[in-house]
């Protein structure tokens, strides 16, 4: 499917966006059964691409978002919730969990931990934004150069765009449920 020169397809796929989407599963008790749907849901077209990109946000203290994600979250109980192991009982309500900042940080780092133990050997799998180092870019494939790709932007949005112009694929779809990236 991928020649030497010049890959075929890529996926980039906004992390948070997808986290979101997804909400708390229905049969999930763990947050590592959580994880399992979200690995499922990345993998589930990796015979359609020769490599998926997962961007995540950042969720710095100082941030300009930070009015906008107070505002967002207005009406919810924020509770935090510490994933010590994967067989930490998920939150009874997932959106207060989802409320704090450091929550969804903490969650984005568990599941890129989660996604990098079971990368499939057929595909490359990029992760970056959800580490606790903001700067670490992770590829299954040690001989991608994930260099270019490591950057401090807070919003995976621009995280986005930057994987997309580092990419040497023919073919890139670019997965996001924000209309700021249809604009970027």
């Amino acid at each position: 499917m991928q020649n030497s020169t010049l890959g075929f397809s890529c996926l980039i796929i906004d992390g948070q966006a997808l986290v979101f989407s997804l909400g708390k599963g229905e049969n999930c008790k763990t947050f590592k059964d959580q994880a399992n749907v979200f690995i499922q849901c990345v993998l589930k077209n990796e015979m359609s691409y020769d490599r998926i990109d997962v961007v995540f946000d950042r969720y710095r203290v100082k941030s300009i978002k930070n009015n906008t994600r107070t505002r967002r979250t207005k009406n919810r109980r924020p509770i935090r919730k510490i994933i010590e192991h994967p067989d930490v009982p998920l939150p009874a309500n997932w959106s207060n969990y989802m409320a704090l900042p450091e929550n969804k940080s903490e969650y984005e780092n568990f599941l890129s931990t989660q996604l990098k133990l079971c990368a499939p050997p057929n595909i490359e799998i990029v992760l970056a934004g959800g580490f606790t180092d903001e700067l670490e870019v992770w590829s299954s494939k040690d001989t991608t150069n994930t260099s270019q790709l490591s950057s401090n932007q807070e919003e995976a949005d621009t995280r986005l765009i930057l994987h997309a112009i580092n990419s040497n694929y023919q073919y890139i779809v670019v997965s996001s449920r924000d209309t700021d990236v249809l604009v970027l």
